[in-house]
């Protein structure tokens, strides 16, 4: 495999969503951490935060053992909810293309949004870096909770 090809890779999630539907990183300006392995040389980059903004390449970066320029985009029109039928199994999260490199892990470092399944609130500025969040639905008079994060990637 060379440097030009272009892949696609598919972002699942899964989590345990107690009383919300709707998860999704919040704001165009999301910043995406991804672990990439170069395509050419095998070496692994750090946890890379990188912006989904609307741009040519989201991400283009040089690796550090060969030197070969790699590009990243995240495909925002690819983007799903996380719903609470979702819940307890993996589902499609986002699409990543990528050229060069290849996404490797995943990690949920920036803010996202959710709703209540029974009141329709939403409940922004949710914090996952740490794994686990919880809150209370005032408004539906309940707890609500996403537990137990995982993503995996594998080629769309």
């Amino acid at each position: 495999m060379t440097s030009r090809v272009i892949q696609k890779f598919q972002v699942h999630l899964k989590a345990e969503l107690e009383n919300l539907t709707n998860l999704l990183p919040q704001g165009r300006d999301h910043r995406y951490s991804i672990k990439f392995r170069c395509s050419k040389c095998s070496d692994f980059s750090e946890l890379i935060p990188f912006s989904g903004e609307v741009r040519t390449a989201n991400l283009v970066m040089k690796c550090k053992f060969c030197k070969v320029e790699s590009t990243a985009n995240i495909e925002l029109p690819t983007q799903r909810p996380y719903t609470a039928e979702d819940s307890g199994k993996f589902a499609p999260w986002v699409v990543i293309e990528a050229r060069g490199i290849e996404p490797m892990e995943y990690a949920i470092q920036d803010l996202c949004t959710a709703e209540g399944v029974d009141s329709g609130t939403v409940f922004s500025d949710i914090d996952l870096s740490s794994g686990d969040w919880a809150e209370y639905d005032e408004k539906a008079g309940n707890s609500v909770s996403i537990l137990d994060i995982e993503t995996k990637i594998t080629k769309a």
